[in-house]
């Protein structure tokens, strides 16, 4: 059995015993110690047995006890009671002795963000922090490409709230959390409501992977990263201000962002270079052959759009990411997908969200009326089959790296398991409604 979570690529998909045993390591590392009730603590001990059990009967070859009990003859009666006993007791022997895929403890101790670490880590790297205190860190449920922290810290004019954006071992996408800091540096300096940067770190050896700091900023945003049903009352304001966000973003000049920007390409050139990227993707992390996936890039590279001017694109706009507090935009987060493009993708995007409390056209004149481009309603199919077929990448990316990394995150198992199915499904979807009969 694998015990390190280390396999060399390109073995096929995780095995049944790896899931089952990271499901029970979350259990014991993650979940039973926040369980206070006695009762859900013992159904919690009974799940684990019930996996170890389907983790035997896997490693056993399914059948292999079954088959070490013969049928009941007449003749050495006692013999056959002998072996089907020492065979049952080889099952509970083996269900006994199964361990936790823990990490090493040298690598558990460095993913740890602890007040203590970052004290030490924020004293020693962080100019102007040489006497900061951290009094408290959370880290925040729900996410998939990155961990979030939110923590405190003491100076000496003053508590301030900061946030930890740390990459996974199991990346679904190539960027890293520090590279979102050069774009949101220029938008700050800008005046755009975004988080303000305040430490890029690439270097794994502090806390596991390389992690960006920024101010802490206040509001919510509705939660809902796939699909939002049942919208209250204040979507309609958000989805207002999310319209006045994006005309702004879109507004911004490129020119400003050299790393991003190449001098005299179109729109239709940043789209495809964009494209390419992630079908490279696809194919450095698929597991298994996939022709919906290979016909949709195919398709996308084929039939890449006009757009009037390129612009920087979100990627990911939409009502779970916009943070809002007292009617107005205190932050746009989560940028690992940012890139520059074409304006109806992030409109196209979001349209899941505003036609569910506001008229398109509505939020469009307030989109143009804060700076935002011409777009063509016609691309909605592009954008849409572009958006599944990179959320299928980005799964499949997870999932291959969930069976390869030292720190095999449970979540991106669920991401492999689950999205990459919606997205394929709808993928299909789109490629029916494009492609000739």
């Amino acid at each position: 059995m694998d015990k390190n979570f280390t396999r060399p690529r390109g073995d096929g998909l995780p095995s049944t015993s790896h899931i089952l045993n990271a499901i029970r390591s979350d259990l014991a590392r993650v979940i039973l110690p926040d369980v206070q009730s006695e009762r859900s603590r013992v159904l919690l001990q009974m799940t684990d047995l019930m996996l170890r059990h389907l983790i035997t009967r896997e490693e056993f070859g399914g059948g292999e006890v079954a088959r070490a009990v013969p049928a009941r003859v007449a003749e050495n009666l006692r013999a056959q009671i002998e072996r089907e006993y020492e065979a049952l007791g080889a099952i509970t022997s083996a269900e006994e002795k199964i361990e936790l895929l823990e990490l090493a403890p040298d690598i558990s101790a460095l993913f740890v963000v602890s007040p203590d670490r970052l004290t030490d880590y924020l004293r020693s790297q962080v100019p102007g922090m040489t006497e900061a205190v951290v009094t408290n860190v959370a880290q925040v449920v729900g996410g998939l490409s990155k961990e979030t922290f939110l923590f405190d810290v003491q100076l000496p004019d003053g508590p301030a709230g900061f946030v930890m954006r740390r990459d996974i071992p199991n990346p679904p996408i190539q960027s890293s959390a520090p590279d979102e800091a050069k774009v949101l540096h220029p938008l700050f300096k800008l005046g755009l409501p975004v988080p303000e940067p305040v430490h890029s770190e690439y270097d794994p050896a502090f806390f596991g992977m390389p992690f960006q700091i920024s101010r802490k900023v206040g509001g919510r945003a509705i939660s809902g990263a796939v699909e939002i049903n049942n919208l209250g009352a204040e979507a309609k304001g958000n989805c207002e201000l999310l319209a006045r966000f994006l005309g702004q973003l879109h507004s911004v000049n490129i020119s400003l962002l050299p790393e991003m920007s190449h001098a005299g390409w179109s729109t239709t050139d940043y789209v495809r270079e964009h494209v390419s990227q992630w079908q490279a993707w696809w194919r450095s992390n698929q597991m298994e052959p996939s022709v919906i996936v290979d016909t949709a890039y195919e398709w996308l590279l084929a039939n890449v759009p006009q757009s009037p001017r390129p612009v920087l694109v979100h990627g990911d706009a939409g009502l779970h990411n916009i943070m809002v507090e007292g009617g107005r935009t205190t932050a746009m987060i989560d940028w690992e997908l940012v890139h520059v493009g074409d304006p109806s993708e992030d409109l196209l995007y979001c349209r899941n969200w505003v036609d569910q409390v506001m008229n398109f056209d509505a939020f469009l004149r307030i989109y143009r009326d804060h700076g935002g481009a011409e777009i063509n309603a016609d691309n909605s199919h592009y954008y849409s089959l572009l958006n599944c077929v990179r959320n299928v990448t980005c799964s499949i990316a997870q999932y291959r790296g969930y069976r390869d990394a030292v720190l095999p995150l449970l979540p991106s198992a669920y991401s492999g398991i689950k999205w990459q199915k919606v997205f394929l499904r709808k993928a299909a979807e789109e490629l029916k409604t494009l492609l000739p009969n």
